[in-house]
């Protein structure tokens, strides 16, 4: 229930300042996504290697894990505005505009690994203001919507690369791969490639200024009493998260989750050897994705409809993710009878289950370890989460050294990273203190 009084009001603007704020994070995903679709197009028009197409993205996770202590310092001392404008929107808006310096080889790879660069930091200052956003501008019975459509629409971001890129730039047959001996094709991909970069940057650039003209720091009236309740410092905040074992274990689950998040991003290693193609790989990428947007939004509104129940709502969905995990591992280790629909439905059940349910985790996040600073607990588990993917990705190289052999080991992995959350949750008994706040706050400013 939305509570208005003459001290704490829910302004109609907020509903911009959250369309804004959305289409930067689908933008930020969008840019992170230009070159994975369109690698092999790529490789012959700018004549460059798998690891040059592979750190135009992982540039973006190493300038993340670097930039989280900053985006933290930035927004304290110089508020939302200044973190979601000039540190987020700015950035992301110079980084495409860098990559549209030249479409030479040479140059167009340092300025795509500056671009995932900038992209990177974009990405924090995104994770470090999403629930602050939604706690100064939204009243109680509206947060988890708000945190939800953001992480749709951003899931949403990578829709466009994935169906429309590959669509705009050809791609070379098997014997077309040699850039020196394909001049003219790699030409004529060139420039349909900076079709793509010339569109990413006006639209970043477009945003950038809409957000310069209008995204104050704070309504001028707070939506709820927790908006500017009084938080703990750094040093209490990191104290009440690393001290309390319910706080422990609802950030670990947090940070777990991002490992079977990968996933989708290294699906087609695992699927391959079952016989599918990357053509079967990217339906079921964007069946996941698309899925998942309009759940999240769905479970998002819904949650704030019916509140108090975010643990049992995701312990529901992790216990199906899980299943549809096994069920995958059984077809990846040929112990399930094999059918490459039965594929299509556990991989996309298994993603859909863990994607629907990430604004819910922020929110329960949030929750738990209120009056611990919004963005110090997303920043703090969030980092736990990238040193997971860190690892996930880095198994691959032991893959390509020998030590592992086949990518069964994924399905290991995506097992364990779901079962590990559902059993933290299971085992904490959640307060939901940032709600049970306001609720009293209503209460005594009752007429």
């Amino acid at each position: 229930m939305v509570v208005e009084s003459a001290e704490y009001r829910a302004y109609p603007r907020r509903w911009y300042i959250l369309a804004i704020y959305s289409i930067f994070a689908s933008l930020q995903a969008c840019i992170f996504n230009t070159w994975g679709p369109i690698a092999q197009s790529a490789k012959l028009a700018f004549c460059w290697s798998d690891a040059v197409v592979a750190w135009t993205g992982n540039v973006m996770l190493l300038v993340g894990i670097i930039a989280v202590p900053i985006s933290y310092s930035i927004l304290n001392f110089s508020g939302l505005r200044t973190t979601v404008v000039w540190s987020g929107s700015g950035v992301l808006a110079a980084g495409a505009l860098i990559r549209c310096i030249s479409m030479d080889g040479s140059i167009q790879q340092w300025t795509s690994l500056l671009c995932g660069a900038l992209n990177g930091w974009s990405s924090i200052m995104i994770e470090c203001t999403l629930t602050v956003m939604s706690v100064k501008w939204f009243p109680a019975g509206e947060r988890t919507t708000a945190t939800g459509m953001v992480i749709a629409t951003q899931m949403a971001g990578l829709i466009p690369p994935a169906l429309l890129f590959p669509r705009i730039v050809q791609e070379p047959t098997a014997n077309q791969t040699n850039c020196t001996e394909n001049i003219e094709l790699a030409e004529e991909i060139r420039t349909e490639v900076s079709y793509i970069l010339y569109a990413e940057a006006a639209l970043a650039c477009v945003v950038f200024f809409a957000m310069v003209l209008h995204f104050p720091d704070a309504p001028p009236s707070p939506p709820s009493p927790s908006a500017t309740a009084q938080r703990f410092n750094i040093k209490e905040g990191l104290s009440n998260i690393f001290t309390s074992p319910k706080n422990i274990l609802t950030g670990f689950a947090f940070s777990c989750i991002t490992v079977p998040m990968m996933w989708i991003t290294v699906a087609n290693q695992n699927l391959h050897p079952l016989g599918l193609t990357q053509k079967d790989t990217g339906y079921i990428g964007t069946i996941i994705i698309a899925s998942a947007v309009t759940m999240n939004i769905f479970n998002s509104r819904l949650s704030d409809k019916f509140s108090g129940h975010l643990k049992t709502t995701i312990c529901c969905f992790l216990t199906v993710s899980l299943a549809a995990a096994l069920w995958l591992a059984l077809l990846c280790f040929e112990i399930a009878p094999f059918s490459k629909p039965a594929v299509y439905i556990a991989a996309i059940v298994c993603m859909v289950s863990l994607r629907c349910i990430i604004a819910l985790f922020y929110e329960l996040l949030m929750e738990v370890h209120y009056p611990t600073p919004e963005s110090l607990a997303s920043l703090t588990w969030g980092q736990l989460g990238r040193v997971f993917s860190t690892i996930f990705l880095g198994m691959f190289s032991l893959e390509s050294a020998g030590v592992l052999h086949g990518f069964n080991w994924m399905n290991y992995c995506l097992v364990i990273f779901i079962a590990l959350p559902l059993l933290s949750l299971l085992l904490v008994r959640v307060e939901y203190n940032r709600s049970d706040h306001d609720r009293t706050e209503a209460l005594v400013h009752c007429p």
